[in-house]
């Protein structure tokens, strides 16, 4: 190499590091004026804190929407991207057997009255339903002729 080449070397080296920011264990960012200056940081919300974008490069904290819940502490979508308490139907009256009345609440059974027979007895009649029992009709016993075991004990002997 001779010497022109290592000035011209020099020149370069030394335009170069003298456009690149110092790195001194910084970050350097542009100044907007064509110079570089330290990177400060946007302060940081603190720990255990939800925190949103300002719109500016910072942080600010987010404060969530209370929910309004029930007694329990429930609530349910309101269908309209919020929240409502549960409303819980209403409870069946104590000592009542109670059925579901098919809109979410309770109606008390009414017990239908089981035709029986007069003896007390119902059968079920196929559709979900009770008819009373009537036994069938027994044939009348057919009168034989002959005198019973005395007469099958003449024929033998």
């Amino acid at each position: 190499m001779n010497k022109r080449n290592i000035i011209i070397a020099t020149i370069c080296a030394s335009t170069i590091f003298a456009a690149t920011p110092a790195f001194a264990g910084t970050i350097q960012v542009d100044d907007g004026m064509g110079g570089w200056t330290d990177y400060v940081a946007p302060p940081q919300p603190a720990k255990g804190v939800i925190s949103v974008g300002d719109g500016k490069g910072g942080g600010k904290v987010h404060t969530p929407k209370k929910i309004p819940t029930n007694a329990k502490g429930i609530a349910v979508d309101d269908g309209m991207g919020g929240w409502k308490p549960y409303v819980e139907p209403a409870q069946p009256a104590k000592g009542v057997i109670s059925v579901g009345d098919g809109k979410g609440g309770w109606k008390a059974h009414e017990l239908k009255k089981i035709p029986v027979n007069e003896k007390g007895i119902a059968i079920d009649d196929g559709n979900g339903g009770w008819k009373p029992y009537n036994p069938p009709v027994r044939p009348a016993p057919v009168p034989r002729a002959g005198g019973g075991m005395v007469g099958a004990l003449s024929i033998l002997g």
